[in-house]
Formats: C-alpha cells, structure tokens, sequence
C-alpha cells in the first residue's frame, strides 16, 4: 500500500522540478557577509550596486544589519549578463568572498540548538 502512494508522491515530485527550471526561477541566496571595519557604509544602496558589479552577479540588497560589521544579505546569483552556471550561488558567493573589504561570508540557514 505504502508503494502506491509513493509512486505518485515521487512522480509529482519531479513535475514540480521540471516545472520550477522551466519557470526561469533566478536562484537567490541569502547570507551572512562581515565586512572590514574600514568599509564606509554597507548598507549604503550605491555601496551593495557597486559590490553586485565587483562580484559580477545581479544584484545584492540588504535584509538586515548584524553585530560585529557583518549583514544578511540576498544576493541574485546570476551574472550581470544574466547567465546561470551550473552551480551559480556558490560560484557568486565565492567571487563575493574574495573581494577586498569583505572578511567572511557564509549562507545564512537555520540553527538548531539540542
């Protein structure tokens, strides 16, 4: 019985994935960038357009400011050209780690504590 109901559940499973890439759904990451103390204003608008176009991606807004000089941040992952990779958060989070004025970055996600 458990196998009937399982088979569709799977089936309708694959349909939604078929159905989101066709959609051209543009993959969004949300993270946790701490910039270096020097950095003038991070959640300046012009400052997070300037770092979309160091990072080649299209486009970071600001969620939120933190502690410590670091922000919640969503990146579009995409290039600026609107080009997809493969795998194109971790490709953007990488090129957004390596700038210069940016000390850590991470992908903000849920913390359960036991």
């Amino acid at each position: 019985m458990k196998t009937r109901i399982l088979v569709p559940l799977v089936a309708l499973a694959g349909l939604a994935c078929v159905a989101a890439a066709a959609a051209d759904v543009e993959p969004v990451a949300r993270l946790i960038v701490r910039f270096r103390s020097d950095v003038p204003n991070p959640a300046d608008a012009a400052f997070l357009a300037a770092l979309a176009r160091r990072a080649d991606v299209a486009g970071i807004d600001l969620l939120r400011p933190m502690s410590g000089d670091a922000y919640v941040l969503t990146m579009r992952c995409a290039d600026a050209r609107g080009t997809v990779e493969r795998d194109p958060c971790a490709a953007a989070v990488a090129r957004l780690a390596a700038l210069d004025g940016v000390v850590a970055v991470e992908i903000d996600g849920r913390v359960r504590h036991r």
